[in-house]
């Protein structure tokens, strides 16, 4: 046979498939880095929105946090102001009780009872005076005092306050 030199026709296809591959191998890459900017893209914007929605939250969260605030302030507000009614109403509602507890007291003190004092502490009412009459007559006029119908025409303010009888000797009488 022929000696035939193959070598240049190898060389020829053996670059030819190099060129070939090369072509390939920068398809493969351009298909991988365009695929890959896809993805980095799709989750870009993926991340984006989480942020959005995310700072809009903030800004809800924050307003609810100011609007929890103002209703704090005013449950507060109306707080000191059912304290306020409430105290007005306690008074007004005590003011006939007043008039009426003056007007039993000269009714049911006997004659010669001088009052020389009344002082409240809280539910307690303490008369301080001087007697004109034994200590006999005292516990019957008492007595009359603690009857019912003492008690019907005085129930307003006899619910509130306590009597408290004490015997002074320093006066002598």
């Amino acid at each position: 046979m022929a000696k035939i030199n193959l070598l240049p026709w190898r060389e020829a296809q053996r670059a030819q498939k190099q060129q070939e591959f090369l072509v390939l191998l920068g398809i493969g890459a351009a298909f991988a880095g365009i695929v890959v900017f896809l993805v980095h893209t799709y989750y870009g914007q993926r991340i984006e929105a989480q942020q959005a929605r995310n700072s809009y939250l903030e800004e809800q969260i924050s307003l609810l946090d100011k609007k929890i605030e103002e209703i704090r302030k005013l449950e507060s507000d109306k707080a000191k102001l059912l304290a306020r009614m409430r105290a007005i109403e306690q008074l007004q509602g005590n003011r006939p009780l007043l008039v009426r507890f003056f007007d039993e007291l000269v009714r049911s003190l006997p004659e010669g009872v001088n009052v020389r004092n009344i002082t409240q502490k809280n539910d307690a009412i303490e008369i301080a005076g001087e007697r004109g009459w034994g200590v006999e007559r005292a516990r019957e006029h008492f007595d009359r005092v603690a009857e019912p119908e003492f008690a019907k025409r005085s129930h307003a303010y006899r619910r509130c306050a306590h009597l408290i009888v004490i015997n002074d000797h320093r006066h002598g009488r």
